[in-house]
Formats: C-alpha cells, structure tokens, sequence
C-alpha cells in the first residue's frame, strides 16, 4: 500500500496493484536463484574439477593465483560473518511468522519470550537435521517441505480466487520483464525515495548474504550433473516454481484487499508483519485446518532453509577438506554456529525489531556481494580458457578409484559428466 513516492503510484490504485506483483517477481523468482546458482558453479567447478579446497577462496583462485590461499581463512571469516547476518534475518523474520501463528491459539503479544522459546526450538531441528547428514535429515526435510507446499499451493489456487489469480498473474509477470532493468537498478536517488533501501536493496542484502556460503552446499551436492543440468535445477525450476508461488498467494492477498473488503493492510499496520498470513487464511473454507498445517509448513521451511548452510559451516571450518575426504565433517562446528544464529537472530528480533533484521541483512550483504562479484570474474577466465577445468592427472586418478560405484558419481569417459571427471560443453 505505498509504492515509491517517486514513481507516482497511487497507493490502492490498479497500477500500484500491478507494481506490488511485478516487484514480487523481481525479489522473489530469477534474481535471487541467479545470486545462487552463479557462485555455486563456479565452487563446484573448482571444488570437483579443479581439486581446490572446501574454501570461498578457491572460488577466487582463478582470478588472482595460488597466493589467494594464504588469505583462504580471512576470506572465510569474511563469508560466516555474511551468512550468520542473513541467517539471522532470515530466521528473525521466520521467528515472527511462528510466533503470529502461535498467538492465534495461544492469544497474547509476540515477546521475547515467546521468540526465544520458538527460536531455541528451530535451532535445535535444524541443527540436527544438519547433523544427520545430507542424504537423511536434509533430504528427507526438503523432500516433506516440497510437498507441502505443493499441497498448499494446490488448495489455495483452487479455492481462491483462481481467474483472478491468473490474469493478474500474466499481466504483472509482463510488466516484470519489461521493465526488468529499471526496476533492478532503482535506486530513488533522483527523487531522494527511500523506498528501494527499505525493499529492494533489503532484498539484496540478504541474497547476497547468504550466497557464498550456499555457493557451497550447493556447489558440494552438484557432483554428477552437467553445467546445463545444474542451471536447471539450481535457477530455473526453482525460479519458475517461485514465479507459480507468487501468482497465487501474492494475487490472492491483493483480491482479497481490494475487492473482499478485508483489509490486510490495517492488520500489518495494527498487529504486525507476523498476522497477516493467518487472516489471509481465514478467508478461506477449511481454515481451522489449514492454518495449524501452514504453521507447521512455516516451521519446516525455515529448518530446511538453515540445515543446509549449517551444514556447509560444518564443512568450511573443518580443515584440509577436499573432493576425496568425508563431506560430513564438521559436526561440533555445526552446533555452534547454529547457536550463534540462534542468539543473534533472538536478540535483533526481540529488542530491535524488524528493522534490526533489515540491518543485519545489510550488515551481511554488502561484504557478501563483493566476494559474489570477485568470483563471477572466474567463470570468465574459464569461460575465455576450459583448459582449466581438467582435472590434474593424481586428482584424477584418485577420482576414478573413490568414485567407483559412488552414488551420483559420473564414470570418466561418460559424456554426460560435469564435474567428475570434467566439466561438459553444456
């Protein structure tokens, strides 16, 4: 309900309508895959192929030699303190769902102890779930959260608004990609409009923030696919499947604001960012089944957000890790940084409120971003010389002895093969 002052947007309007959906698209679907995917590659091209270290380092070793090595743990460092901003953020701003969804059976106020008692809580499954290693809890947890929110999204587009949800849908998603670039470097400076700082630029941060650390998880389970089957998975069927998500639910809360008389907006500004999912739900049959289902899909979804990149912390602070050694290392080091998460996301929320989450997402992104960029100059250099991706002859040799009957490995020769033994034209 308040578009940016500059663009001259009627709050409430059809237009301010449609640059509400197209703006979700923008933050939501290809961007922030792309803010992903692109470092992913590259790790797992250096990681696989190259035979570097587990390390955000090795991303930049294209770019500026083996002497970036020797600032490998800096950079690192840099990296954790990125991700545990954004981690933060993100779970502060999950904490806050929880707890609306808690209110609605327990009543009350959202406090601190309410959100340290719901933060502790989802600390202690994603750390497990981390704990128990990528083909258990971390499979078996995203695989459950796919398909409840395949099962949600399902009964919400059909009774929902259905029609209105697709037209509104197809025309936002046009004006989205005509004015891509506009909107993707929107700063207001020309009309001193804070409102990309508050949006925008928010969303970045915690793009960003997260990325180089899901770099490597992502990069760490890519073993086997071709660079073509890794865009796939890793940025357009995510980033389509997001596109679906925002055309239902992004155009049912609209319909239901401006043309059911529930007004979403005064429940956002009276009781806060954490109520109005519930209300949305109220609105439709079912609700006192579905809403308890959606706090549980809300609970699922931040656990499997977090267990992945605790798992990639586990792995990046145990030393010496490479394609050869065991990738479920790291176990005392995942319970750790999980607690710092844990207490610096409690803390913010609690005492600071939403804007102390938009500050750490800031705090977090910034160094962030300029890690992303330096290692985008990689995927050039290999681009301009593929030599570079074959696999040195001892690596490869040891590749071909540990990948024997692993799941997922490519046999050497298979001309599918990306990163085991080297890398595909795809």
């Amino acid at each position: 309900m308040g578009p940016p002052e500059s663009l001259g947007i009627e709050a409430g309007s059809s237009d301010a309508m449609l640059f509400a959906m197209s703006t979700m698209f923008l933050h939501w679907s290809f961007t922030p895959y792309a803010i992903y995917a692109v470092p992913a590659l590259i790790f797992a091209l250096a990681f696989y192929n190259r035979r570097l270290r587990f390390s955000i380092s090795s991303m930049l070793e294209p770019l500026f030699g083996p002497r970036i090595r020797r600032f490998g743990g800096l950079i690192d460092a840099v990296a954790l303190y990125a991700l545990v901003a954004g981690m933060a953020s993100t779970l502060g701003t999950g904490a806050l769902t929880l707890a609306g969804g808690v209110g609605q059976y327990l009543g009350g106020e959202t406090n601190p102890l309410r959100l340290g008692v719901i933060v502790a809580i989802v600390v202690v499954t994603f750390v497990i779930s981390a704990a128990s290693g990528l083909k258990k809890g971390i499979a078996r947890l995203s695989s459950l959260n796919a398909w409840l929110l395949l099962a949600l999204g399902l009964f919400m587009f059909v009774v929902g608004p259905t029609v209105f949800m697709l037209k509104l849908g197809v025309e936002s998603f046009g004006v989205y990609l005509d004015n891509f670039f506009t909107r993707s470097l929107f700063t207001g400076a020309a009309g001193d409009d804070q409102w990309p700082y508050w949006w925008s630029i928010f969303y970045w941060a915690i793009w960003f923030a997260w990325a180089p650390v899901s770099a490597l998880f992502l990069g760490k389970i890519s073993r086997g696919y071709t660079v073509r089957e890794f865009l796939r998975v890793n940025l357009l069927y995510p980033a389509l499947f997001a596109s679906v998500w925002i055309t239902i639910f992004s155009s049912a809360a609209l319909y239901f604001q401006a043309h059911a008389g529930v007004d979403l907006h005064a429940i956002l500004t009276d009781k806060g960012v954490e109520n109005v999912l519930y209300e949305l739900f109220r609105q439709l049959p079912l609700s006192g089944l579905w809403i308890p289902l959606l706090l549980f899909i809300a609970y699922i979804s931040y656990v499997t957000a977090a267990d992945s990149n605790t798992d990639a912390i586990g792995n990046l602070c145990t030393r010496g890790l490479t394609a050869d050694s065991d990738l479920n290392a790291g176990l005392p080091m995942k319970v750790i940084w999980g607690s710092v998460v844990g207490v610096v996301s409690w803390v913010m929320v609690s005492f600071v409120g939403i804007d102390g989450v938009k500050m750490l997402s800031n705090l977090g992104g910034l160094p962030a971003m300029l890690i992303i960029l330096l290692a985008s100059s990689s995927l050039w250099i290999w681009l301009k010389h593929p030599e570079q991706l074959r696999i040195p002859a001892r690596s490869a040799a040891r590749a071909d002895v540990s990948d024997a009957g692993a799941p997922g490995a490519v046999a050497p020769g298979d001309a599918s093969s990306s990163y085991v033994p080297a890398v595909d034209k795809d």
